[in-house]
């Protein structure tokens, strides 16, 4: 019983691993976009 609760909680973390990646690299993606399109002036810079 303790192995098979250990292989669902091994899951559920790779999963949140998986999901925390796609997220970072989502962000990534967005901030460079938005960087990119702030230095070619096409729409004003974000008011961060």
């Amino acid at each position: 019983m303790k192995n098979k609760l250990m292989k669902q909680e091994i899951r559920e973390t790779r999963k949140l691993i998986v999901y925390i990646l796609a997220y970072m690299a989502v962000l990534s993606a967005l901030t460079m976009l938005t960087a990119g399109v702030a230095e070619a002036g096409i729409l004003p810079p974000p008011l961060i």
